[in-house]
This record gives C-alpha cells, structure tokens and sequence, in this order.
C-alpha cells in the first residue's frame, strides 16, 4: 500500500527545518535503544497476565539455581509456556539464575574454577535453547571483594561470550551501591553485560527512597562508569517495614494508598514516588525494574500502569528525531499528533516501519515522499503509545521515537 502525503503549513515547514538543523548530528536509533520496563516474575505466581505482558519490554522468569557441577536447575516447570506467551506479547525473557536464599551457593566454586565456568555457560546457552529464553539474569547475592569479585567478572566475561554468540543477552542484578564491592571500577562486567538491574531498596528506613535511585545512579555511572543506558533503575512493589507486605495488600487494606508513601505506617513506594522515579529513569538511565510485577495492585492504583503511562506521555528521553549520521541525504522525522511529518532533500519512495517501543514491529506501508515536507496520517486503527519510527528508502534511512496520542 502507499499512503497519499500532503505538505504542511508555513509555520509548520519552519518548525520542521529548525529540527532538521540538529538532527545529522545525532545517532541513528534502532527499536533496541528504547527505553526497557523489566519485570521480574516468580515462579510462585503463576503465569502474568496478558496486560501485565503488555506494558513491559522484558520480563524475567525467577529462579533457576546452578548445580554443583555446573549445571543449570531452570526452578520453573511451565518455563517453555510462560516464554511463549511472552513472546506472543513482543516481551523479551530471561531466566534469573540464583536470588540469594533461593539457591546460589554453588556460584562462588564455579566461578573459581574453569572448567565449571565452562559447563555452566554450556547449560545456560542450552536452557535458552531448550525454553525459548532471550537471556540469562545472574542473580549472585552477592560475590565479596578480592577473590569472588575476580571470580565473578571471569565468569560474566565467559556467560557474554557465549551468549553473544547465539544472540542472547546477559543481565545481572547488584545492589544500589555494589555492596559488598563486586564489580570494582573498571571491571570488564561493566562492558560484558547488557544491562545491570539495580536493586535501589533494601536500604533501611524508608527503604527505597528517591534519593537513594538519585545516589544509586551516580554511583554506578559515574563513579563506576556504568553506561546510562545500561542501568536499569530498580524499584520495589512491596513494603519493607514493619514487615515485608505486597503493594497489592496495602492497598487492599487502604485503598488510597496508592497516591502517597507510607500509608497505614507502611514503607512502600505509591504512585507519585514511582512515576518520579520513572521520569529519572527517563532522563538518566536505560530503563525501569521492578520486583515484582505480581505484588502489584489492579486499576488506578497499579504502579505498573503508572510507570507505563509515564513512559508513553513522555516527550523525550532522548532526541526524538535521527539521521543516519553524516547522511545529509536521509529524512527527519517528527509527529503532530497522529500525524507524522517528514522532511525529505529528495524525491523517495520508502517502507515506513512502527516498532512498539519492545522492538515488535505492529505496522508497515509503503509511502511516496516528496523532496520537502511531507505529511502522513497514521491509519485510524494504529493505538496510542510510544513508536520506534523507521523509515528506508532510495535516499537514505532515518529513525526516531514519537508518542503518538
């Protein structure tokens, strides 16, 4: 199908040829730089649910556990079913291997020896195979300074290398300030991962607060040198004094306590604390974590939703426009509305591309551009929500990230 463009306004021309003068400068963007809201889901609750898919970008099965010889538990029985309807939804998984309590002591001798490392990355690339997985989570609670922290980025350095190698990414959780010193500054874990969840609560009285993600962030990306877009800023659904409670009863208890902290004497984020530490997360880091997603309450009061509507009424979290770089040839995009608007330096025909900000691709058309402005009206049945624009042609190629009401 090619859809008919008609050309803007004056005014409007001018708006779009002011953009265009700073966007050969910026990188060109893929569906994987947007923003990630990661899940964690243990196996205890079940399945989640298809709205609960809907509004993340990963979600992370819990626990698998590491066996003595170096070998991989998955800890989940319905593993192969859960990561199908993930990837029904656009989600990407991860099996988190470990959590503490839940089964990582064989971690400190498989770290120091080589050929478990070995083994271990063998079952971990297998499991993936086996379960339909798209990564490893390593939840190591947590390797001391000196010989287990070398141990550590041995085997994060092996796990990259092996999974890489089959397209699948390597995560890992650490706490909000690398207690107990795990990955020192310039570790080579800060370049093998794919992204770090940063346990930001746990931390005392009150135990998440917001500037404890404000101090976690400077911590880990520039004291250590983490980059942004590898931190995702964790943040729990739970209350962790006087006792550890779900967010979901809280509010079955009181049930206005999403619109402040520390109803009823809880200790717990509400609405307003999680969307400020979304908006932080837009402008600082890679992305949201949350465990977990099944302590979560329903309706107006789920956190969940108000991190995934702080998302899609975002304006920016980076330049929204891009140009293959250098390319002086390629579009610029931008919206108004539903409508997108693209300046073209020459006559194009091209295959515009909408990817959901999880990298699904949900709509694809043919459009003939005209050198200059062009308009094009999104078709009526494209929902709301924040897009991955790609858009490649005779001329050149070009993305960006637009919200679209």
């Amino acid at each position: 199908m090619i859809v008919s463009i008609q050309k803007p306004a004056g005014a409007l021309k001018a708006a779009v040829t002011a953009v265009m003068a700073v966007c050969f400068f910026l990188p060109y963007l893929t569906p994987a730089d947007g923003f990630n809201i990661i899940g964690y889901f243990p196996s205890w609750r079940g399945a989640p649910t298809t709205a609960q898919l809907s509004k993340l970008t990963h979600i992370i099965f819990a626990f698998g556990s590491p066996t003595a010889a170096g070998g991989l538990t998955p800890g989940i029985t319905n593993l192969s079913q859960l990561t199908a309807s993930a990837r029904a939804q656009g989600v990407k998984s991860a099996l988190a291997v470990g959590g503490g309590a839940y089964g990582d002591g064989n971690f400190p001798a498989i770290a120091a020896s080589a050929a478990l490392r070995s083994a271990f990355c063998t079952a971990c690339t297998s499991a993936t195979t086996t379960y339909g997985l798209d990564g490893i989570d390593i939840d190591w609670e947590y390797p001391d300074a000196g010989t287990q922290s070398a141990g550590y980025a041995l085997l994060m350095a092996d796990l990259a290398q092996a999974l890489h190698a089959k397209g699948k990414f390597l995560s890992a959780a650490v706490t909000d300030n690398d207690w107990p010193g795990s990955i020192p500054t310039g570790s080579s874990v800060l370049q093998n991962v794919d992204f770090l969840n940063i346990m930001v609560y746990d931390m005392g009285n009150p135990h998440s607060p917001y500037s404890g993600a404000v101090n976690s962030l400077n911590t880990w990306c520039v004291t250590k040198g983490l980059a942004r877009n590898k931190y995702m800023l964790g943040v729990p659904f739970y209350a962790n004094n006087p006792a550890v409670t779900t967010y979901a009863a809280i509010v079955a208890q009181y049930p206005a306590a999403g619109s402040a902290d520390g109803v009823g004497g809880y200790d717990y984020n509400g609405i307003p604390t999680i969307v400020s530490k979304t908006r932080l997360a837009l402008q600082q880091a890679g992305g949201i974590m949350i465990w977990e997603i099944g302590q979560d309450a329903t309706g107006q009061a789920s956190l969940l939703n108000a991190i995934y509507t702080t998302v899609a009424n975002a304006q920016t979290r980076r330049p929204l426009f891009s140009a293959t770089s250098g390319s002086a040839a390629a579009p610029v995009i931008t919206a108004a509305g539903r409508t997108l608007i693209v300046l073209c330096a020459a006559d194009n025909v091209s295959m515009l591309t909408l990817y959901s900000c999880n990298g699904k691709a949900v709509r694809s058309f043919g459009v003939r551009l005209a050198k200059g402005d062009n308009r094009i009206a999104l078709p009526v049945q494209t929902a709301g929500g924040i897009y991955i624009v790609k858009l490649s042609g005779s001329t050149g190629a070009a993305s960006g990230r637009v919200v679209i009401p």
